[in-house]
């Protein structure tokens, strides 16, 4: 499948691992400037990766994900509203997005599980698109499971373990969450009580 004598497969590995790293990073901090600086790094690596791999779907997919990434670099800085609220351009851009995905899936897929890459990076896209950091949490999990079955089917089995593993970092962020509000529940209260 992979050619481990290949300089390019090697290099686009170590960049895989650079970017799920800046993935994992993510499920673990709460400030939402802080998870966006990450995943964009991630992206920009992933992109890096898939054009080492020639990997044009991830290539083409990831690069619509680092224009919206800059769309929302550049207007945030202008936004007046809260920042725990999707605005009106949110909605509005968010079929752009979905359009952009699909025009590159569609010249660029060549197999049905393809299109397991397109679903993972769509649900990838609204998870971003939250403004809820444990919705983006929960999405992630979903994001790794579509990847997982996509990257096991072409037989990438370095990226099948990364996900895995995202996945389960994904979860245990998830868990921390949890306990950490009910942590904060059960302070509350004894507060209350006195």
């Amino acid at each position: 499948m992979w050619d481990w004598s290949d300089a390019n497969f090697l290099i686009s590995q170590g960049i895989l691992l650079i970017g799920y790293t800046f993935l994992a990073i993510t499920f673990f901090i709460k400030d939402r400037k802080l998870i966006f600086i990450f995943v964009t790094a991630s992206i920009v690596s992933f992109i890096a990766a898939f054009y080492f791999l020639g990997a044009w779907s991830g290539f083409g997919m990831y690069c619509v994900l680092l224009a919206r990434s800059v769309v929302v670099a550049f207007t945030d800085k202008h936004q007046t509203a809260k920042k725990n609220v999707i605005t009106t351009r949110d909605k509005i851009m968010l079929p752009v997005w979905l359009v952009a995905l699909t025009v590159v899936i569609y010249f660029t897929a060549d197999t049905f599980i393809s299109w397991f890459s397109f679903f993972a990076t769509v649900v990838f896209l609204f998870s971003i698109w939250q403004k809820n950091i444990l919705t983006y949490r929960w999405l992630s999990l979903l994001v790794s499971v579509l990847w997982i079955v996509y990257t096991f089917y072409v037989g990438a089995m370095v990226s099948v373990g990364y996900r895995a593993i995202l996945f389960v970092l994904g979860a245990v962020g998830v868990i921390m969450y949890y306990k950490k509000k009910r942590e904060r529940e059960n302070a509350n209260t004894v507060l209350s009580n006195k």
